[in-house]
């Protein structure tokens, strides 16, 4: 779409114009949110279905198209500066998954100021030209203060400061969503603690596991990694699980000889590459 029109546009070029083309349909997703404060103000946020290699697109389809608003609720849209692909920066970049995650949440007292999530959660303002990553899943940080894949955004109704977004990893939440800016992000939290809510697809327990002293379980999870836990003799009860390698832990095995001091815990992770703990396995980020 482009301001005023309804037509598909090509990738919007920096400066926030675009250039429309009745011969290629780019738009894939398209996610819509309404301003609670004035539903005259709208926000559109869509996905690219045509390979590029734009910001960390590498050279495939599912990254973002751009964002665009409208105050005259749907009369007129305008393109936002700064939404494209490839302008997409800070801890952040392109990321050819908005057909999986991809979302927006309007500040429910100010209609200018939305956050929209992609794999992370970006912050903007209508008229600005700058979107600020205010996850920074990839940053590098151990442990990452937030997951990564965020699939839903919303506030506390009436409430510019609560909000609370669900990722890959679970919940996640902040109490001062209304202080972030361009170059401001809030606090968050992890909600998920008390949420007993993990699927594990595939699991091991230690030999013996009935009479041991201390008998052991893994488990390995969609991209919450492989967890690890022991008890405390018999019977078992309820106990906090530890992750210990993140990623897409879909299998975890647990050595049945081991040596050394504890059992040594196989556990796959990223694009099928195998890791291993041979030490102290059931606390949390274990080697």
């Amino acid at each position: 779409m482009n301001a005023g029109s309804g037509t598909p546009c090509d990738y919007p070029i920096v400066g926030g114009t675009g250039t429309c083309d009745s011969s290629t349909d780019q738009l894939g997703r398209i996610d819509i949110a309404v301003a609670p404060s004035n539903p005259n103000y709208i926000y559109a946020q869509a996905q690219s279905i045509v390979w590029n290699s734009n910001g960390g697109c590498g050279s495939t389809n599912g990254c973002q198209l751009g964002a665009w608003a409208t105050t005259d609720g749907g009369t007129n849209w305008t393109y936002m500066e700064g939404s494209q692909g490839g302008s997409l920066s800070d801890c952040g970049f392109d990321y050819p998954q908005n057909w999986y995650d991809q979302g927006i949440a309007v500040d429910p007292n100010n209609p200018d100021r939305v956050f929209f999530d992609t794999f992370d959660v970006w912050f903007a303002t209508r008229t600005g030209t700058v979107w600020n990553d205010i996850t920074c899943g990839y940053s590098g940080a151990n442990p990452r203060p937030v997951h990564v894949d965020q699939h839903a955004l919303a506030f506390l109704p009436g409430s510019s400061s609560i909000l609370a977004i669900g990722n890959d990893g679970g919940v996640h939440g902040t109490t001062n969503a209304d202080v972030v800016t361009q170059t401001t992000d809030p606090t968050w939290f992890n909600m998920d603690t008390d949420i007993n809510t993990i699927e594990f697809y595939s699991g091991d327990i230690s030999g013996n596991f009935a009479n041991a002293a201390s008998p052991q379980a893994s488990g390995g999870a969609q991209d919450n990694g492989s967890s690890s836990v022991t008890f405390n003799g018999a019977p078992t009860g309820p106990v906090q699980w530890q992750l210990g390698i993140g990623g897409d832990g879909f299998y975890s095995r647990i050595d049945p000889v081991g040596t050394g001091s504890s059992l040594r815990f196989f556990q796959s992770n990223n694009g099928g590459a195998m890791s291993r703990c041979v030490s102290n396995c059931t606390n949390p980020g274990a080697p």
